[in-house]
């Protein structure tokens, strides 16, 4: 499974520390090229600058909100990056929530906690799609 992360990027967009060193541990393990921003604002400013595979995006971030951030990423005048999997990141979303998440183009919720591992199948589902 491993293999078909080389050479791919994904934008990690959290602003905890923590969570940031958690997720670096899992993506350097998977192989996965990433970039971190800290908020909604630099999310788009390095979406714009750079081409990734895919997007993983805590909801409650500052400046603008994950749902915020897919949204705009949707209405990207490129059709490739407009069509970026989006994977958003939070601590539990009630059906409303999620409903709401998918409606602006969000293609999945990643719940905290989560192992490694169900990281690893989302990652390998959308990736893996693209081969």
């Amino acid at each position: 499974m491993l293999h078909i992360f080389l050479n791919k990027t994904a934008l990690l967009v959290e602003d905890n520390d923590m969570n940031i060193m958690l997720f670096s541990m899992m993506l350097r393990r998977l192989q996965l090229k990433f970039d971190v921003a800290k908020d909604g604002k630099e999310a788009l400013e390095k979406f714009q600058l750079n081409r990734y595979d895919i997007v993983l995006t805590d909801i409650h971030i500052p400046l603008l909100n994950g749902d915020e951030v897919a949204k705009a990423i949707r209405l990207n005048t490129d059709t490739q990056k407009a069509n970026t999997p989006i994977i958003a990141i939070t601590a539990g979303a009630d059906q409303a929530e999620t409903n709401a998440y998918l409606a602006v183009g969000i293609n999945e919720i990643l719940n905290k906690p989560f192992k490694e591992a169900h990281l690893g199948e989302v990652l390998h589902r959308y990736l893996h799609s693209q081969e």
